[in-house]
């Protein structure tokens, strides 16, 4: 049987406090997925990861937010293929991000250079 204080509290919009402390200047969302952006231009995703929609290196599906990181220097305005050889102990949080978007399985970052990331 379902406990009904636990539908009563999915069934009605609650705080989370997860990203206290952050600006949200954009959310966009997935089928499953939601993809954040601040206003320190850092981008942070939760939901279902099955299809690696959730940009964290790996297929796991997040119940609370974590920051997005990149392959190469601390710079997301590099482009892409001229970091993914420095390999996944290279790994930065994406920054300088300015526009985010989602698809039923896949994330989209968009930089203030205009350089797009997605997975």
């Amino acid at each position: 049987m379902v406990n009904p204080r636990i539908l009563v509290i999915l069934l009605i919009p609650v705080s989370t406090g997860w990203l206290d402390g952050e600006k949200i200047a954009m959310a966009a969302c997935g089928d499953e997925h939601t993809v954040v952006l601040t206003f320190g231009a850092h981008v942070y995703t939760w939901g279902d990861g099955s299809d690696a929609q959730l940009g964290q290196g790996s297929y796991v599906s997040l119940v609370a937010p974590a920051i997005v990181h990149v392959p190469g220097e601390q710079n997301a305005d590099e482009l892409p293929g001229d970091s993914l050889a420095s390999g996944p102990h290279d790994l930065k949080p994406l920054q300088n991000a300015s526009f985010v978007a989602a698809g039923a399985r896949h994330s989209l970052v968009v930089t203030s250079r205009g350089n797009v990331w997605t997975w």
